[in-house]
Formats: structure tokens, sequence, C-alpha cells
């Protein structure tokens, strides 16, 4: 298992979304929405982003059928990943029956791989005595960070590069503003951008100034 936990809007969905284009990957992409899920809920959630085409009715006949989708993805070379994002609502019975999955093998080497993605308070979720065994399960803790003023540059500039814009749109003042405004935390960035470029069009400018980001801040979100 491998964690991967954020504050809200450092961009977690957004890695894990490139994630699961790889090519290589058989992934599923599950957001728990309800906290107190309970385990053949679950299993059948999975059985549906699986396309399994079908329903159970208990966990050993669950088990059964995922095992054998799975040997068939490692008999094909295929990686199976469960992506579950808003970790940190999951409840403790579920968490272990994910673990459990986690560690179906086949010939010493595990079938499956589990990806958790969630808030910083899913750290210290797994740090509750009766969550030590999930802790223990999982091989790799990774955080993200807001970005630092010139993460936050070139971030603005693949942005309008991937969009198709042949030149700077926002000048380094406008940068400072938008990392100054923003802490860093790319759905702000985005809002910020977003909103200053609204405001260039309708005045018919070529560039972003400083002052724009400051016209425009009364115009953001509470949020920002």
């Amino acid at each position: 298992c491998v964690m991967l936990a954020g504050d809200i809007g450092t961009g977690k969905t957004t890695l894990i979304k490139r994630l699961v284009k790889l090519d290589d990957v058989a992934a599923i992409f599950v957001t728990i929405n309800d906290p107190d899920l309970d385990a053949l809920d679950f299993f059948n959630i999975l059985a549906s982003e699986f396309q399994m085409e079908r329903r159970f009715s208990g966990k050993d006949e669950f088990l059964a059928a995922f095992k054998h989708f799975l040997l068939n993805a490692f008999s094909s070379y295929k990686k199976v990943l469960i992506i579950i994002d808003e970790a940190q609502r999951l409840n403790h019975a579920i968490l272990l029956e994910i673990v459990g999955l986690s560690n179906l093998q086949m010939a010493g080497r595990k079938l499956l791989k589990v990806f958790f993605v969630g808030q910083l308070e899913f750290n210290a979720m797994l740090m509750r005595e009766e969550n030590r065994d999930v802790l223990r399960n999982i091989a790799a803790h990774y955080y993200l960070e807001p970005l630092s003023e010139p993460e936050t540059e070139r971030y603005i500039g693949h942005r309008l590069e991937v969009a198709g814009a042949r030149q700077q749109i926002f000048t380094p003042e406008a940068i400072k503003e938008i990392f100054a405004l923003s802490k860093g935390y790319p759905r702000l960035i985005n809002i910020i951008c977003d909103t200053a470029l609204l405001c260039g069009y309708v005045f018919g400018l070529q560039s972003i100034d400083g002052g724009i980001i400051q016209q425009c801040r009364r115009d953001l979100p509470g949020e920002v």
C-alpha cells in the first residue's frame, strides 16, 4: 500500500488522475462518499468499477471472483491498482478489508496495489492504536506541499503552454501577486489565473500585470 496525503487544493486528485492514464496500469479510481460503508457494499463498488458484471451477496463469493480477475490481469502482465480517494473518510473495518485485498498473492508476488489518497488527517487517523496494523502495511508515505514561488511560475507557464499560449501572459509582478494570494495552492492558483484572464479579456489586454491581479481580487471567491 502507498499513501499520498496533502492539504485541500494541493493537487492530489490531479496527480492521481495523471497516474491512472499510464498505459501499463489497469487502475480504478474510487471516491468514498459514505464513511460508514460496510464491507459488502465496498466489494460491490469494486466489482462494478472493475466491470465484473455481477453483484455479490457475500465476502467469500466476491473474493473468489476477484482473485480470478486478478490472476487474469497477472497473466496478461497488467498491473492492477485501486486508488482510494478521500481516504480520511474510511472507517476502520473498510481499512482492514482493503489491506486484506492488498495482500493477495501469487508465486510470492502481490496481485494488487492500493493507493490511499487523503487529506492530512488521514495520517493522524493511521496513528490510532486500532489502525496500527494498517499503518504497518503502508510501504511508502508521500506528502504534497504547496508550491514555492518559482514552482508557481513554472506551473502557470506549463498550464498556459498546454492551452496553446505562444507568449508570456503574466508579468513577474503578477506572478508574485498570484503566489501571495494563493500561498502556492494549485487550486487557488487556477482560480486566480482564470479570473485574471477574464478581466484581461474584458479590458482587451495582451498581458496581465500585478495591478490587474489586485483589481480582480474583489471578484475572487472567499477562499482566496
